[in-house]
């Protein structure tokens, strides 16, 4: 059972967490030398995320974690970037495919800060 309580239900509030690096990725490359992780003096935060990034990474190349994580994802253990689709685009369609969402619309956490 998912966790939409209705047939249709369309998630007008959706959060990707972007990974420190993300911008590079879509940035011009003249001005990619001058990018700093947005995240740049919290190395808790940092931490954090490396093991998040390591976990989904697990989560990829083994089918019993996967299981298990897919299972318990509404758990808080899976929450922010330990969250399922956290800050992977296929992931996150799998999360909201789980909660049954029809459609949704995905907004950043952090980029607008």
């Amino acid at each position: 059972m998912t966790y939409a309580h209705r047939k249709e239900i369309y998630d007008a509030d959706t959060h990707m967490m972007e990974r420190p690096d993300w911008i590079a990725e879509f940035s011009d490359s003249t001005i990619r030398p001058y990018l700093e992780p947005f995240v740049r003096d919290q190395k808790e935060t940092l931490r954090e995320i490396d093991k998040a990034i390591k976990k989904f990474t697990e989560r990829q190349s083994n089918k019993v974690v996967a299981s298990e994580a897919y299972k318990n994802f509404m758990s808080m253990e899976y929450k922010g970037w330990n969250g399922l689709g956290a800050f992977d685009a296929e992931e996150r369609k799998l999360a909201n495919d789980l909660l049954g969402f029809e459609a949704y619309i995905l907004f950043p956490t952090s980029a607008f800060n």
